[in-house]
């Protein structure tokens, strides 16, 4: 599995150092990686068809220790779990090029707690 780091958007940081965001909010979605290897992270979808790769982003997570778990919702199966620390001020996104056809979902965990999750179905 591949993985990639990106800085914030200015504008994020610029909210956060004002006060408008006292504490993360944390967040998980899926994207396309093609959009989120372009900069755009807040680009959405819950679908991947032939040829489209899904990527998992979390954001609001600075500084904190993640865990991403993946299950097969059709078989209730984990199938992968990823965990790493993410610096300051940054997004994180995963790829998985690898997954069959079928249902999914993303499960954030930060300090053991859930903090979101996020369903998708790959048709290949």
């Amino acid at each position: 599995m591949n993985n990639r780091y990106v800085l914030f958007p200015t504008i994020l940081v610029l909210f956060f150092l004002a006060g408008c965001a006292s504490v993360p909010h944390e967040d998980i979605h899926m994207s396309l990686l093609k959009n989120v290897e372009s900069g755009n992270y807040t680009l959405q979808t819950d679908h991947f068809g032939p040829g489209e790769t899904p990527s998992v982003v979390v954001l609001g997570c600075g500084g904190r220790n993640v865990t991403i778990r993946i299950y097969n919702l059709d078989s209730g199966n984990l199938v992968a779990t990823y965990k790493e620390y993410v610096p300051e001020n940054w997004i994180k996104w995963w790829w998985f090029d690898n997954l069959p056809s079928g249902s999914y979902q993303a499960v954030l965990l930060v300090g053991g707690e859930t903090k979101g999750a996020a369903n998708f179905t790959i048709s290949k």
